[in-house]
C-alpha cells in the first residue's frame, strides 16, 4: 500500500501548486497525459469531441478547451492491444513536467522519499480523419487556439502516493483506492475507470467497455495560418520519434525525467551516436530511430517529389552501404519487440520484399503487420487491406483491416471500406455501412465523399431516395471546393433526377463549379448551355 499524502514544508513555488517547466521552442506536436485534469475539465473534453474535432490552446505548461470553437469532424474508436504500466513520479519536477495542469496541485507535497505512482490501462483509441487544419477552418469563438485533438488514448487510470525505488504493479495502484480504510485516503487516490473492465476489453471491441473509457493521452496537431490542402494520407506514423518532454527533461521509462540523471532514454532523431548507445542499452524508441537513420529514410523522404513518401529505404547486397542498411533493420527488430508499432511495419516490409539480410516470408511479414495494426498503426492496417484485396477482391480479410485503418483515421482505408461495402466485396452489401463511413470522411472535409454521398442519395443505392439531402451534401461537396460537387449540384437543379427546376440555384452553383480552368470542360458547357435557355 502506498504511503498517505502530508505536505511538509513545500518550496515557495511547490505551495502554490507550480514548477516551472520551460517549452521546447521546436516543439509544434504534443502527446500529453491529461489525467491530471480536473473532473469538470474531462467532462467538457468528452463532449467536445462528441460534437466535432475538439480545440484547445496548449503549451507544456498548461491547456485549455476551446468549448465555443467548431471545427467540423468526429472521432472513431479502434481497440487496440492492451497495455498496462505504472509510472513512477519521483519528484515535484517530474510531476511537473508529466502531469501539467493539474499533478502537483494534487500531489501536495510528498514526503521525503515518496513517489507518485500512476498506473495507466490503455485498451484503444478515439481518431480524426483530419490531419491539417488551417486556421481559416475554424468557426466560432477561436482566440487562443493552437492545436487540434487528432486522437485520444482511452481506458484507465489511478494516482496514488508510494515510495522511491519500490516497484508496484497496476493492480496494487488501482487497489489502493478501493482498500483504502478511510474516506479521506480514498480521496488521496485519483482514479477513473475500473481495471477488471479494462482486462475484459479486446482489439476487436466497437465502442469501450462504460468502465474503461477515460482520455488518458492526447495527440495534439498545431493549427496552420496557412497552409496546402491534407494529402489525404497522414504518414507521421512513420516520422522519427522526437522528444516530447519540456527542457532539461528526456524521455524514459514512460516518463519525462531529467536528463542529467538518466541513464536509459530516447535520442534525439538526428543524433546517431546518441541512438546508437542508447539502442544498445534496450531503448526501443531509440532503436526506431536509429533504424531511419541507418535506412536513410529521412534523406529519402527530403528527395521523394511525391507528397507521401513511404520512408522505406532498402539496398541490395553489394552496395558500398549495405551493411549500414542490415544494421539499421536489426535496430527496427529491437524497436519493434520492445512495442514500438511502427518499426514493426518496417520487419515487415523486410520480411515481405526479401531485403536487408532477410528471406522472403509472406506469413512473418503479415504477423508483424498485424502486431502492429493491432497496436494502433493505421499504416500496417492498410497495408494488410491493399495486399490482400491485391490478391482477391473478396478475401474478408481486407475488409477487417480496412475498417481497422479507418476507425484509426486512415482516409485511404475509408475508402476501400466504401467500396466493398457497397459492392459486397468480402462482406455482404451493406449500404448503411457505407453511407456511415461517407458521412464521417465528408465531415473530414473530403469533398470527393461528399459528392458521392450526394449521388448515391439521389440514385437511391443508399436506400430510399433522399433528394433534400443528396442536395445538402453535394453542397457540402461544393463549399469544400470539389468542382465536380458543385455541377452536379447544378445539373440536379436543372431537373435532373427528378430534382425540381430552380434555375437561380443551378447558376450559383454553376458559378462555383466552373470557374478557372473547369469552364471549358464537357459538362460545363453543357451546363452553360441549358443556364442560357430561356
Amino acid at each position: 500500500m502506498g504511503k498517505a499524502v502530508r505536505p511538509t514544508q513545500p518550496t515557495a513555488s511547490e505551495a502554490l501548486g507550480t514548477v516551472d517547466v520551460k517549452c521546447r521552442p521546436e516543439a509544434t506536436e504534443a502527446q500529453p497525459l491529461v489525467v491530471d485534469l480536473p473532473s469538470s475539465a474531462r467532462v467538457d473534453l468528452e463532449v467536445a469531441m462528441k460534437e466535432g474535432v475538439a480545440v484547445v490552446a496548449y503549451d507544456c505548461k498548461s491547456m485549455r478547451l476551446l468549448s465555443g470553437c467548431k471545427l467540423a469532424g468526429r472521432y472513431e474508436f479502434a481497440g487496440v492491444s492492451r497495455k498496462e504500466e505504472v509510472i513512477k513520479l519521483d519528484d515535484q519536477g517530474e510531476i511537473a513536467a508529466n502531469l501539467p495542469f493539474n499533478g502537483v496541485k494534487i500531489s501536495g507535497g510528498l514526503e521525503r522519499g515518496a513517489a507518485l505512482d500512476l498506473a495507466l490501462v490503455l485498451i484503444g483509441k478515439h481518431s480524426a480523419m483530419v490531419d491539417v487544419v488551417n486556421r481559416s477552418e475554424l468557426a466560432g469563438r477561436c482566440d487562443g487556439a493552437t492545436h487540434f485533438v487528432r486522437s485520444a488514448s482511452v481506458g484507465a487510470f489511478a494516482l496514488d502516493v508510494g515510495t522511491r525505488g519500490e516497484a508496484r504493479l497496476v493492480a496494487d495502484v488501482f487497489g489502493a483506492h478501493a482498500g483504502a480504510a478511510s474516506a479521506s485516503r480514498r480521496e488521496s487516490v485519483n482514479h477513473d475507470g475500473d481495471l477488471a473492465e479494462c482486462r475484459s476489453a479486446s482489439p476487436d471491441d466497437a465502442k469501450p467497455p462504460a468502465q474503461c473509457r477515460s482520455a488518458l493521452r492526447l495527440e495534439l496537431l498545431p493549427i496552420a495560418a496557412a497552409g496546402p490542402e491534407s494529402a489525404g494520407m497522414s504518414l507521421s506514423s512513420l516520422a522519427p520519434l522526437a522528444d516530447p518532454c519540456p527542457e532539461g527533461f528526456v524521455l524514459t521509462g514512460g516518463k519525462c525525467a531529467p536528463k542529467a540523471s538518466a541513464q536509459l532514454f530516447l535520442c534525439g532523431p538526428d543524433d546517431q551516436q546518441t541512438c546508437q548507445d542508447q539502442c544498445a542499452k534496450g531503448s526501443p524508441g531509440s532503436c526506431y530511430n536509429l533504424g531511419h537513420l541507418l535506412t536513410e529514410v529521412k534523406d529519402l523522404c527530403k528527395e521523394s517529389k511525391g507528397p507521401n513518401c513511404l520512408a522505406f529505404g532498402a539496398v541490395q547486397d553489394g552496395d558500398p552501404k549495405y551493411a549500414q542498411y542490415v544494421e539499421g533493420a536489426k535496430a527496427y527488430e529491437k524497436a519493434c519487440e520492445g512495442d514500438v508499432a511502427a518499426a514493426c511495419y518496417y520487419v515487415g516490409r523486410h520480411h515481405e520484399d526479401g531485403v536487408l539480410g532477410k528471406s522472403k516470408d509472406d506469413a512473418r511479414a503479415d504477423q508483424q503487420f498485424d502486431r502492429a495494426c493491432m497496436q494502433g498503426h493505421a499504416m500496417s492496417c492498410l497495408h494488410l487491406t491493399q495486399k490482400y484485396e491485391g490478391k482477391d477482391r473478396n478475401d474478408p480479410r481486407a475488409v477487417k483491416y480496412a475498417d481497422r485503418a479507418c476507425d484509426l483515421g486512415l482516409k485511404p482505408g475509408c475508402f476501400s471500406a466504401i467500396g466493398k461495402y457497397l459492392k459486397g466485396e468480402g462482406t455482404p452489401q451493406r449500404p448503411d455501412a457505407a453511407e456511415a463511413i461517407l458521412m464521417r470522411t465528408c465531415d473530414a472535409g473530403e469533398g470527393k465523399r461528399c459528392a458521392e454521398l450526394g449521388m448515391l442519395k439521389l440514385e437511391g443505392r443508399l436506400g430510399p431516395k433522399d433528394e433534400a439531402k443528396a442536395l445538402a451534401w453535394l453542397s457540402r461537396g461544393c463549399e469544400l471546393k470539389y468542382a465536380s460537387s458543385c455541377v452536379m449540384q447544378a445539373q440536379a437543379h436543372l431537373g435532373q433526377w427528378g430534382v425540381p427546376v430552380d434555375r437561380e440555384k443551378a447558376r450559383e452553383a454553376f458559378q462555383k463549379g466552373c470557374a478557372g480552368e473547369g469552364e471549358n470542360s464537357r459538362a460545363c458547357v453543357e451546363l452553360a448551355t441549358q443556364l442560357t435557355k430561356p
